[in-house]
C-alpha cells in the first residue's frame, strides 16, 4: 500500500504522457536526449523528467557549493571564523564547536507547513534561518586546515574535494596522494607540483593527464616514462627530451643546465612546451574498465554517463561520483543509491533534492541533515525520522502531510527541480559553477543571480612587493612577509611548508594567488558537458569535454596504437636554447 497515494496517482499520469525521446532546454534551448534507461529510472523513482540539459542540472547544483574562495566573517560572541560564504551572504552562521555540540538543536527552527506558499520557498526561509557551519569538511580528516568538501585527508591544507590524501596542498579532486601542491584531479600521486590528470606519477612536475611518470617535466599524454622533459604521446620511453631519445648523460647534461629555481626560465619551458604539445593528441576515450558509458575518466562503471567517477551501474548524468547504483544528476557523492539531484552526499539511500547530507535514507528537499529517515525539507537535523520544515510529525500525520505536499509540488511544476540558482547562499560567481560555467556580471543580474565584488585590489601606495623571481632569493623570515599578485591585485603569503616543498625540488615559488593558480588548472580540465566528434584517424564517434575543432582527439585504440608505434618521436623539436 502506498504511503503518498494522491501522488503516486498524479505522478503515474504524468508519466503516460511524458515519454522518452528529445527535449528542449527551457532556459538555454539546447536540446537534449531522455533514454529508456533513464525515463524508466525517473519513473522507478518518481521524480519528473528535466526540463533543462544535463549539464545545466550540474550547474544547478554545484551553484551551491562554495569554498573556492574562503572569507573572514565574525560570529556571535565577536569570534573570527573562515568561512565559504562571503561577507554578503545572509546565511547564518555557527561555529563548528556549538554545530557539533549537544546544545545544537535546529528543530527549535521548525516551521509549519502552509498551503498559501510555494513549498520551494518555505525550504528557501528555512535554509536561512537555520544556522550553518564555516565550512563544510569531513570530521575524521586530521590536521587539514581549510579542507572543504573532502573525505578522509590528513596534515593537508587549502585543499577541495578528493579523498583519502595525506601532506597535499592546494590540491582539488585528488584521490589516494601524497606529498603533492599544486594539482588537481591527481589519483594514486606523489611528490609532484602543478599537476592536472596524472595517475600513479612519482616527482611529476608541470605535466598533465598522463600515468605512470617518474622524475617528469612539462610532459603531456604520456604513459610510463621517467627522466623526461618537455614530451607528449610517448609511451614506455626514458631520457628523453622534446620526444628526442638522448642517452643517459646526453639528458642530463642538458637537463642540469636548466635552473627551474628561476622563475624566468619556468615561464619560458612552461611556454615552450604547451606549444610543443599542440602537435600531440588528447585521448578520447579516457574511461577504464567500463561498459556502456558515455563521458570522461569513468571507472569500474557500467550502463552510466558523467564525469570523473568511478563504480557507478544505471547511473546517468554524474560529476565527481563514486559507488553509485540507480541515480541521476548527482555530484561529489559517494556511496549512494536510488538517489537523484543531490550533492554532497554520502552514504545515502533514496536522497532526492539534497545537499550535504550524510546517512540519511529517503530524505527529500533536506540540507545538512545527519542520520536521518523520512524526512522532507529539513534543515541541519540528526539522527530523526517524520519530520517536515524541521517540525515533529507522527507517523500517520507524516506521510499524510507529504502526499499533500508532494501532489501541490506536482502541480506547480516544482517537485523534481533542485533549489533554485536565485536561492543559494553562495553568490554565483564564487560558487563552483561560476567556475565551469562562467557568467558576466550582467548575465547574473539579470537572471537574479548574485555577484560578490569582493574586496578591491591592493592601492598603488601599498607597500607589497611581488614574491622573489629566484627561490634562492626568499629567506625563511619572508614567511610572515605579504606579497602582491601583480596580475588580480590580490594579497597573499608563502606558507612554510609550501617553501620547504619548493626548496626540495629547487622549484621557484609562485608569483601569483593560491586562488589564481587554482581557476587556471580548472580550465586545463575542461567543461563538465560533453561534445560530439569523431576521432582524427578512424572517425568513430567521441564524446568529450572540449570541442573537437580547439583540440586533436583519438578514440583509445587510436591512441594506444599511436603511442606505441614512437610516431610522436618524429615531432619536431624546437630550439633548446
Amino acid at each position: 500500500m502506498s504511503n503518498t497515494p494522491c501522488f503516486d496517482r498524479e505522478i503515474d499520469k504524468y508519466f503516460e504522457t511524458h515519454l522518452p525521446g528529445q527535449y528542449t532546454s527551457s532556459e538555454s534551448g539546447d536540446t537534449f536526449e531522455i533514454s529508456e534507461a533513464e525515463y524508466h529510472l525517473h519513473k522507478m523513482l518518481k521524480v519528473p523528467l528535466p526540463e533543462v540539459a544535463p549539464h545545466e542540472r550540474i550547474m544547478g547544483l554545484r551553484a551551491y557549493m562554495g569554498g573556492i574562495e574562503l572569507f573572514s566573517r565574525i560570529l556571535v560572541g565577536n569570534q573570527s571564523v573562515v568561512t565559504m560564504y562571503d561577507p554578503e551572504s545572509e546565511i547564518s552562521l555557527i561555529s563548528e564547536e556549538d554545530w557539533f555540540g549537544d546544545n545544537f538543536d535546529a528543530q527549535k527552527y521548525a516551521a509549519e507547513y502552509s498551503t498559501r506558499r510555494s513549498i520551494i520557498s518555505q525550504i528557501r526561509d528555512l535554509m536561512y534561518r537555520v544556522p550553518h557551519v564555516p565550512l563544510l569538511q569531513d570530521p575524521s580528516s586530521e590536521k587539514s586546515q581549510w579542507s572543504i568538501y573532502e573525505l578522509a585527508f590528513k596534515n593537508s591544507y587549502a585543499t577541495y574535494g578528493g579523498l583519502e590524501c595525506e601532506e597535499v596542498m592546494y590540491a582539488d579532486l585528488c584521490i589516494q596522494s601524497e606529498h603533492c601542491v599544486d594539482v588537481m584531479s591527481v589519483v594514486q600521486t606523489q611528490w609532484s607540483y602543478e599537476g592536472v590528470q596524472l595517475f600513479q606519477c612519482s616527482n611529476t612536475f608541470f605535466s598533465q593527464f598522463s600515468s605512470g611518470l617518474f622524475d617528469a617535466y612539462f610532459t603531456f599524454g604520456s604513459i610510463n616514462c621517467s627522466h623526461v622533459f618537455g614530451c607528449v604521446n610517448i609511451q614506455n620511453k626514458e631520457y628523453c627530451f622534446f620526444n628526442q631519445q638522448l642517452t643517459k648523460d646526453e639528458y642530463e647534461s642538458i637537463v642540469s643546465k636548466i635552473d627551474l629555481s628561476d622563475r624566468s626560465v619556468v615561464e619560458y619551458w612552461d611556454r615552450k612546451a604547451k606549444e610543443f604539445w599542440k602537435q600531440g593528441y588528447h585521448l578520447g576515450d579516457t574511461n577504464f574498465q567500463s561498459e556502456n558509458v558515455i563521458g570522461q575518466h569513468l571507472i569500474s562503471s557500467k550502463d552510466a554517463s558523467g564525469f570523473e567517477a568511478t563504480d557507478l551501474e544505471r547511473v546517468y548524468n554524474v560529476f565527481d561520483v563514486g559507488f553509485a547504483k540507480d541515480c541521476f544528476d548527482v555530484t561529489t557523492s559517494s556511496n549512494v543509491e536510488k538517489s537523484c539531484l543531490t550533492a554532497c552526499v554520502t552514504e545515502g539511500f533514496e536522497n532526492k533534492m539534497s545537499l550535504s547530507c550524510d546517512n540519511c535514507i529517503n530524505v527529500e528537499y533536506c540540507e545538512l541533515c545527519s542520520n536521518c529517515e523520512n524526512c522532507f525539507g529539513c534543515v541541519g537535523l540528526r539522527r530523526k525520522k517524520f519530520c517536515i520544515f524541521n517540525k515533529q510529525y507522527t507517523e500517520e500525520e507524516y506521510w499524510k502531510t507529504l502526499d499533500a505536499i508532494k501532489t501541490q509540488m506536482l502541480a506547480e511544476g516544482t517537485y523534481g527541480k533542485f533549489f533554485r540558482l536565485q536561492d543559494s547562499p553562495i553568490a554565483y560567481n564564487i560558487s563552483h559553477a561560476g567556475i565551469f560555467f562562467p557568467k558576466t556580471k550582467s548575465q547574473m543580474e539579470s537572471a537574479g543571480l548574485r555577484y560578490y565584488q569582493g574586496k578591491p585590489p591592493a592601492s598603488s601606495n601599498q607597500t607589497l612587493e611581488k614574491v622573489p623571481e629566484r627561490l634562492s632569493d626568499f629567506r625563511e623570515e619572508m614567511l610572515d612577509k605579504k606579497f602582491i599578485d601583480a596580475g588580480s591585485g590580490r594579497v597573499f603569503q608563502i606558507v612554510k611548508p609550501e617553501f620547504e616543498f619548493h626548496k626540495k625540488f629547487g622549484i621557484a615559488l609562485p608569483s601569483d594567488h593560491s586562488i589564481e593558480r587554482r581557476l587556471r588548472r580548472y580550465k586545463d580540465v575542461m567543461e563538465i558537458r560533453t561534445s560530439r566528434g569523431a576521432c582524427e584517424k578512424c572517425s568513430a564517434v567521441l564524446y568529450t569535454r572540449t570541442p573537437h575543432e580547439q583540440v586533436r582527439f583519438l578514440c583509445g585504440e587510436c591512441y594506444h596504437g599511436f603511442l606505441m608505434s614512437d610516431k610522436a618521436m618524429e615531432f619536431q623539436v624546437i630550439n633548446q636554447e
